[in-house]
């Protein structure tokens, strides 16, 4: 399953580095924008969110959605357009 995963970090100064590395740890992954990310996991939404709260603040907000195959785009690099072209 795809997934697609937003967030707002509301602490500008904060290091999210340990929560972009652990995104990477995914199957599948790509970074669509700056906060914005793809993965594919066998994992429920729940679960990816519950996995990926451990590496926020509880001031941040974060989305989990599920893909359920037709998207659309504008501007996004090959390789992201590459990766949803195989994963969504």
């Amino acid at each position: 399953m795809a997934y697609l995963i937003t967030y707002d970090l509301d602490n500008p100064g904060q290091n999210y580095k340990d929560l972009i590395e652990h995104l990477k740890t995914y199957p599948g992954w790509a970074r669509v924008t700056e906060s914005c990310w793809s993965v594919t996991s066998g994992k429920t939404a729940k679960e990816v969110r519950n996995d990926l709260e451990p590496f926020i603040d509880n001031n941040d907000r974060l989305l989990v959605v599920r893909l359920s195959g037709e998207a659309a785009w504008t501007g996004l690099p090959k390789d992201v357009t590459d990766w949803i072209h195989n994963n969504v």
